[in-house]
């Protein structure tokens, strides 16, 4: 085993020695929020984090995966501040648009540019 392998393996065994066990019930008592760090303005910002319910509902809805992102974010951020429009999520900046994604779906990396 290389170094590098045992190491990673002493972090997963000590990380699971610490982590406690939650239930489903656990997660659903309350509403998971996160935030994103906009250095231009100094600040972050909050939305909430959306059920599986909720993105299956957008998908139905949705004519695009383009279409389902922003629907997604306004759904995020609608929920922190209730006068968020639509027209301003489209009108995000593209970087800012990017780090609400990839936190809101943490393995669906939008910010890697598509093969053309």
């Amino acid at each position: 085993m290389s170094d590098i392998e045992e190491i990673r393996r002493s972090v997963e065994a000590e990380i699971d020695a610490k982590a406690r066990r939650i239930s489903v019930g656990d997660l659903l008592e309350k509403a998971l929020y996160a935030e994103v760090y906009v250095p231009e303005l100094g600040g972050k910002l909050r939305f909430k984090k959306l059920t599986w319910k909720e993105v299956l509902e957008i998908r139905k809805y949705a004519k695009s995966d383009e279409e389902m992102t922003t629907l997604a974010v306004h759904k995020a951020l609608s929920a922190v501040d209730p006068s968020v429009t639509l027209e301003q999520v489209e009108n995000l900046p593209a970087d800012v648009m990017f780090e609400i994604v990839n936190a809101l779906f943490p393995r669906f990396k939008l910010s890697e540019t598509p093969s053309s």
